[in-house]
């Protein structure tokens, strides 16, 4: 293999949120990948959860989950509200439109890495996902230490 694999990871991941990003455009929507992630992750969820969350599950900081937030409600996909037990925490809930534009989009990622996967075996896609696995670990384990 040439080349520094975790560039070549990097850049498919890059890859792939702008197929992602361009199959969803073509449905009519101006989402980014992020955006539609945290879409399907209120969807999925239910509704009234806390930005944080938010931010625990995605794994960034309650500012990153708060600037995507805001675009996403400007957009009439979400909706935000104070806790009525703790007027400091924001709960958030998706609306219609956002439950509508998850079921339009659907398969756009299963469309997409299905695309992304041809030619590769399941024992292949085994080892990568055990790669996968240890690689997040490891990285786990550093965070740990820091804190």
């Amino acid at each position: 293999m040439t080349g520094n694999p975790m560039v070549k990871f990097l850049q498919v991941n890059k890859q792939h949120r702008a197929c992602v990003d361009a199959e969803i455009s073509k449905l009519g929507y101006g989402l980014h990948c992020s955006q539609h992630r945290m879409l399907r992750f209120l969807s999925e969820n239910g509704g009234d959860i806390s930005q944080k969350e938010i931010a625990a599950h995605f794994k960034v900081s309650a500012a990153a989950i708060a600037v995507t937030l805001k675009t996403l409600e400007r957009e009439g996909y979400i909706r935000r509200a104070a806790d009525e037990v703790d007027t400091r925490k924001n709960l958030v809930d998706i609306t219609e439109k956002g439950k509508e534009v998850i079921k339009k989009t659907k398969g756009v990622y299963t469309n997409v890495d299905t695309k992304m996967i041809e030619g590769i075996s399941s024992d292949e896609m085994d080892v990568f996902t055990h790669c996968l696995d240890v690689m997040a670990a490891n990285l786990e384990k550093m965070v740990e230490k820091e804190d």
